[in-house]
This record gives C-alpha cells, structure tokens and sequence, in this order.
C-alpha cells in the first residue's frame, strides 16, 4: 500500500513538473515573440508605394525646398564657381572644381577641406527661406569619388539631412533626395525615378485591392485613384484627409504643383506631429 501510494505521488509530481515545463516553453516562446515584433515594429520597415517612401525622406530631411545651384566653390581655393561667369556645362564647372589638393584652412575642417554649394531658394519647404540663398557645405572628400555631384545651373527638389555639429551635410538617402526639376512653368514636372528606387516591390502576386476613386479636381488628374488598404499608412491618411490622391505619385514623372502639394501636406503633417 505505501508503495502504491508512493508511486502515484511520484506520477503526480512528475506530470506537475511536465505542466511547469510546457508552460515555460510556451510563456518563453509568447515572451520571444513579442520581442520580436516589437523590436520589428521599432525598425523602419522599406516603403511599398511612392508616398511612402516620400514620407519616409521627408521626416529625415532637416532642409527641403526647390532651387537652383547658383555657385560652387572649395575651402582652399576660395574660388567661387557662379552662374553668372560660367556655363552650365558640368565639364566646364568641374574642371575648375577641386584642380588640386584641396589644403585644410584651420576652420575645424578634417583634411581634404570642405565644398560649398550655394542654392537659390524658390520654394521653401522646411529649414529655409525662398527667395534667399542656401548653402550646403560638404567634405570635400566626397567630391573626388564623384565629381559630378551638383552643377551650377541645376534645378530640382533638394532634401538634405540636418547640419552636423560640424555643419555639413548631404541629400537624403542619395540620389533619391534630389529630385530633378525638368521643364519650364505650367510643363514644369519633377522626375521620381530615384525616388521610387526606395519603393519594396514584391516578388510574388498578391490579389489586387478594388481603389477607391477620389475627385479628379483634388489632384489635378483625370481619374486618379489613391492606393486602397486594408490598413492605409499615415501618410495615405494624412493626404486623403486633405483630398489628394497618393496615387498621383505613381509615375515616373509628375507635374511639379501635384508633387509640391503632396510635399507641402507631408511635411506640414510631420511638422504638427512634432
């Protein structure tokens, strides 16, 4: 008898011991997923439609506006390169960029000296004035790897990261921050192409949602639509509250005053949110 009930205390203690373990390695396999998908959701996660990745480099960018590159010069030379005494040939303007070694002037500079870009402002958007000049200071450095950074002469929607402490700078993620301006007045449109580089394609098809067609005078567009989701990101909220259709962004070249009024209500957005 006391065998018996001895045994059945072991058999007891050994299922209780199997529940405890079981219910460790479920509460530690719920307490990892949940790791997970908050250190998921902490992470920035790659834009799957144009206003999106718009969006994205417009909280990052301490400077936006649109412009004209009106002169270039180095730390050294003191040479300024301006429209006004050179031709908007970039082979022109390089070849009198960077000639030599370009020599520290005691300003804090690391060696290589630094290069100024001056901007004509046009269009401000955050971190300017328009109608007053802007510049941008870089490494020189970055100059001698890719000389053909910006030209006098060129035009575009420039977004640029915060000044370091050192006050340099450079346009966000790349190329994709500089946006070209092609054309003149009411033909005027900005080419997205770099841009929609950030954009995540998917690599297998899903089924295609039903768009909600939107009013064609709040963009400008006949029949334009925005992107339909079942769960719409902020910056698609933000534009349909203000009845513009995120999906004027969709191609590879739009016209500028469209693509300005999805700038201006993304950046007012963020900057309210701040």
């Amino acid at each position: 008898m006391a065998t018996d009930v001895w045994q059945r205390g072991n058999a007891q203690r050994d299922s209780i011991a199997g529940w405890l373990v079981a219910a460790a390695l479920l509460w530690g396999a719920a307490s990892a997923q949940a790791q997970s998908a908050s250190i998921l959701s902490a992470v920035p996660q790659p834009p799957r439609i144009t206003v999106d990745a718009l969006a994205q480099m417009t909280a990052q960018a301490g400077v936006i506006f649109t412009g004209v590159v009106v002169s270039i010069r180095t730390t050294s030379a003191a040479h300024a390169i301006s429209a006004a005494n050179s031709s908007s040939s970039r082979d022109a303007v390089h070849s009198m960029l960077l000639p030599g070694p370009v020599i520290s002037q005691g300003d804090g500079a690391t060696a290589g000296g630094w290069v100024e870009i001056t901007f004509q402002v046009e269009q401000a958007i955050r971190g300017c004035t328009a109608g007053r000049q802007y510049v941008l200071r870089q490494w020189a450095g970055l100059w001698r790897n890719q000389p053909q950074r910006y030209w006098v002469g060129e035009r575009a929607v420039w977004m640029f990261y915060p000044p370091s402490q050192a006050g340099v700078s450079s346009a966000v993620n790349g190329m994709a921050g500089v946006l070209p301006l092609l054309g003149k007045g009411s033909a005027e449109q900005v080419d997205l192409r770099w841009l929609q580089t950030q954009v995540l394609r998917p690599t297998f098809s899903l089924p295609r949602p039903v768009p909600v067609l939107r009013s064609a005078s709040a963009t400008g567009l006949p029949g334009a639509a925005s992107v339909a989701e079942a769960a719409p990101s902020p910056a698609v909220r933000m534009l349909q509250q203000e009845g513009i259709a995120p999906a004027v962004l969709d191609q590879p070249k739009v016209d500028s005053q469209n693509f300005m009024e999805v700038l201006h209500a993304l950046a007012a957005g963020q900057d309210d949110w701040q």
